[in-house]
């Protein structure tokens, strides 16, 4: 019996695709059919797999397939390096690969079009897709100078922006929603915030790599024990609270629609604390059973219903 080890769902046929340890199958859960898509031909204990509407792309160290869903015709490209992540561009009709020091543009027939870069020297790049831009991060931990790549795909042109430390020295995050890329400087605690078009925005001094992303928010720890709340669509810190620490809460939630915070600090895991920011006080407090020899009762998780404004909390 075949160990099945991933399956995904395509939502425009309803049909399931089961990863198994030689095999791709395709099941139909109305009919109950089940079918071999593809025969990957030997056993491969780790490959990862992406549904999309029309085919699946597989990936395999530094082997890429492209398995139809609706005609016989299957294709398998050998690239040159170690394939660290992969997507398909469906607005551009592309797919992307990219390695520690390699990135490439490839045609649904997976030619490569486009080379976007080529290093002889070994990194870790980690990138993103945004509209307009493909931008990459330096993350190989080493006294070498970080750097952004960002390869614009109108005009086919690849920048680079040089950070100025070595890579041990700053964590990056993409925010693909808003079309920006935020570096962390884990040394003297600023924040750079670039376009994704390479374009600095915004800089702010003394913030932590302690950060939340929330829907319109983020809430990041300053140097001096204070929680800074940031509107990620303006890039303005539009609050500060003094003497909370993020580093302090067990979990942490926003309520965009009241402005309030919810948290459980790590110091007092029987209690859940409400925190009107516009009033800038507690107002509430979710409190449990106090513990004793025979009642071992504390919360080790809650979440939000961010429609009805509840909590849930969960006691272990």
């Amino acid at each position: 019996m075949e160990l099945l080890n991933q399956h995904l769902l395509n939502s425009k046929n309803g049909k399931l695709y089961l990863k198994g340890i030689q095999n791709l199958i395709q099941y139909d859960i109305l009919t109950g059919f089940s079918q071999i898509l593809y025969n990957f031909g030997q056993n491969i204990s780790y490959f990862i797999i992406k549904v999309y509407d029309d085919f699946i792309i597989a990936q395999i160290e530094n082997m890429i397939y492209l398995i139809n869903i609706y005609i016989t015709e299957n294709i398998v490209k050998q690239l040159d390096f170690y394939i660290n992540s992969f997507d398909f561009i469906k607005n551009d009709n592309v797919v992307q690969a990219n390695g520690p020091n390699s990135f490439v543009i490839l045609d649904t027939k997976l030619n490569i079009i486009q080379q976007i870069f080529k290093y002889s020297n070994q990194y870790d790049l980690t990138c993103s897709n945004f509209k307009l831009q493909i931008a990459c991060i330096n993350g190989f931990l080493s006294d070498d100078e970080g750097f952004i790549l960002i390869y614009h795909k109108v005009s086919k042109f690849t920048q680079y922006i040089q950070l100025g430390y070595g890579t041990a020295d700053y964590q990056g995050y993409f925010d693909q929603e808003f079309e920006n890329i935020y570096i962390f400087n884990i040394v003297n605690y600023n924040t750079k915030i670039y376009s994704s078009s390479g374009v600095l925005k915004q800089t702010f001094e003394k913030i932590n790599n302690v950060c939340k992303v929330f829907t319109q928010k983020m809430l990041c720890e300053s140097e001096n024990n204070s929680l800074l709340i940031i509107d990620r669509l303006n890039l303005v810190i539009e609050n500060q609270i003094k003497h909370i620490r993020y580093k302090s809460f067990q979990s942490i939630e926003f309520i965009q629609s009241l402005n309030y915070l919810v948290f459980l600090q790590k110091d007092n895991i029987q209690q859940v604390s409400v925190y009107d920011i516009t009033a800038k006080k507690e107002i509430n407090q979710i409190i449990i059973m106090k513990q004793t020899l025979t009642n071992n009762n504390f919360i080790n998780q809650f979440q939000s219903d961010q429609i009805l404004s509840n909590y849930l909390s969960q006691n272990i």
